[in-house]
Formats: structure tokens, C-alpha cells, sequence
């Protein structure tokens, strides 16, 4: 191949590349998606996320006590810039809980809750109210 072709290739696979690797849900507003990060403390995500008109981002747990678990992240400091763990708020306790890179669990009481708009279709009619437990229907 000749640099003709190689550099525009070079330049769209970096675009891709810093693209895939930034965080395409904002805090504390909604994208396209419908989808947002909103803060947690003292609060579960359920509870967040119907303030928001939205539902938890939420899991059904095979194992009891808990029977749904909801998407959370903490950020965490670091040499450098911050990064975000990602894990799990279980219940009615508001904490996430996260296994870092050391691989040794902890929580946080500071944390986002992942909450989800419906999409409505062109004359679609409104959903109905979502579960007390903020967990999708079904």
C-alpha cells in the first residue's frame, strides 16, 4: 500500500480508537442513548434514577439475599489522571461495591447509579410505572 492510503487508514483507526475508549454515558445528563450517570450518595439507585424519570440499569441475582442488583461506578484516584471502577449496588444500602485492581473488593458510599430512559416510539403510548424496586418489568 502507499502512504496515499496509509495515513488517512492511520488516522481513522486512531479516531476509532480514542472514540472506543471514552466513556459514552455523561454524568449527570442524558446522551442519545437515553441513558445517564447520576449521583448515588445517600441514596439507592432506584430511588436516583425515578427522580430522574428513568429505571435503574438492574440484574436479577441468582443467589439470595438480593434478588436485583443495579449497575454502579466510583471514581478512583490515582497517580495521574482518575479512573472509574464499575460495579454493584445490592439492596436497600447505598453503597457500590467494586473489586479494584488489586483484586481486593471494597465500597463506597460515593458513587453514579446508571439510569435508563425508555424510548418511545412515534405514537407509541407512555410505559406504565416501572416496579417499586426500580427493576424493569419481565
Amino acid at each position: 500500500m502507499t502512504s496515499r492510503v496509509l495515513v488517512p487508514l492511520f488516522v481513522l483507526l486512531a479516531a476509532v480508537a480514542v472514540a472506543a475508549a471514552a466513556d459514552p454515558i455523561p454524568n449527570g445528563s442524558f446522551a442519545d442513548r437515553t441513558a445517564g450517570w447520576f449521583d448515588g450518595r445517600g441514596r439507592t439507585c432506584p430511588e436516583i434514577c425515578r427522580a430522574q424519570g428513568a429505571v435503574a440499569e438492574s440484574e436479577k441475582n441468582t443467589a439470595p439475599p438480593v434478588a436485583v442488583s443495579y449497575v454502579c461506578k466510583i471514581r478512583k484516584a490515582q497517580e495521574g489522571p482518575y479512573y472509574w471502577l464499575f460495579g454493584t449496588q445490592f439492596g436497600t444500602r447505598p453503597a457500590c461495591y467494586t473489586t479494584g485492581r488489586d483484586l481486593k473488593g471494597e465500597y463506597s458510599e460515593i458513587y453514579y447509579c446508571l439510569c435508563v430512559k425508555p424510548q418511545l416510539r412515534r405514537g407509541a403510548l407512555a410505559p406504565s410505572a416501572s416496579p417499586a424496586d426500580g427493576a424493569p418489568a419481565g
